[in-house]
């Protein structure tokens, strides 16, 4: 697919309404009473998005990484929430460029435990799936083309996984996570 969720159900959007006779003006676009329209939407043309939330504390560096991870992905229909929690190593400065490729919203709060974080992230995400990544998390590039076959293949409420080493890591690094 490849094109940011949003978009697409814009696109299709306009093209469902002309289908069904509404006439729209320039200005005409899908808003938030639309949302329930929108959902069908994506369900009948499988587009799901998800809303990655990263807490992160004084890790520009991997969110660099991580960033770069997503904009390798071969299909990215998500939207990426940094929550910075009080760190004094800000990544704000990083995200400008990626923004361009997908959908980022950062925000900064004071420190609190990570669980907080994350629920501060869950409560301003607008995915149909939540996924929790740490600051560190490098994914495979196809790492959404092969979540979305598999939720294409059998419906789910929630999944889950052990954690992989990348094969480049040193055994050192393998170590830390475990």
């Amino acid at each position: 697919f490849g094109c940011d969720p949003s978009e697409f159900i814009a696109q299709k959007w306009m093209f469902e309404t002309e289908e069904m006779g509404i006439i729209l003006e320039d200005d005409d676009v899908p808003s938030q009473s639309f949302y329930p329209f929108c959902k069908e939407l994506l369900i009948k043309y499988k587009v799901l998005l998800y809303s990655i939330i990263v807490p992160v504390y004084n890790r520009p560096g991997e969110v660099k990484e991580l960033l770069d991870s997503l904009l390798a992905q071969t299909v990215k229909p998500f939207e990426l929430l940094i929550i910075e929690d009080g760190s004094k190593e800000r990544c704000d400065h990083l995200l400008d460029h990626y923004r361009s490729f997908f959908t980022i919203r950062y925000y900064y709060k004071e420190n609190s435990v990570r669980s907080d974080t994350r629920n501060y992230g869950m409560a301003r995400a607008n995915g149909d799936y939540l996924l929790f990544f740490d600051s560190d998390v490098i994914l495979p590039p196809f790492y959404f083309e092969k979540l979305e076959a598999a939720m294409a293949a059998g419906y789910c409420d929630c999944f889950g996984g052990p954690d992989a080493a990348d094969s480049s890591f040193s055994p050192m690094q393998k170590a830390v996570s475990h």
